[in-house]
């Protein structure tokens, strides 16, 4: 993942990277099976890609994120 977690100063326009060690299936990344939340809360996606050649996943929030606050990212399989 990037940021790396418990990373610090990471900049509030950041997205989140997650690098596969095998193939994916694109189709089935998407932001469903890959979310960002602050605590308790799911933060709005703008998008979600998959580069099937670089195996990896790009969460991109809908707005900036909150300085100085963790948040968690998780990809689930489906």
């Amino acid at each position: 993942m990037f940021p790396p977690q418990g990373s610090d100063g990471a900049l509030v326009t950041t997205g989140v990277i997650a690098t596969f060690r095998d193939d994916m299936n694109a189709k089935t990344i998407d932001d469903t099976s890959f979310t960002l939340a602050l605590g308790d809360t799911q933060i709005p996606v703008s998008s979600v890609t998959y580069d099937v050649a670089s195996k990896t996943a790009t969460l991109t929030p809908a707005s900036d994120l909150i300085a100085g606050s963790v948040y968690q990212a998780t990809v689930n399989s489906t």
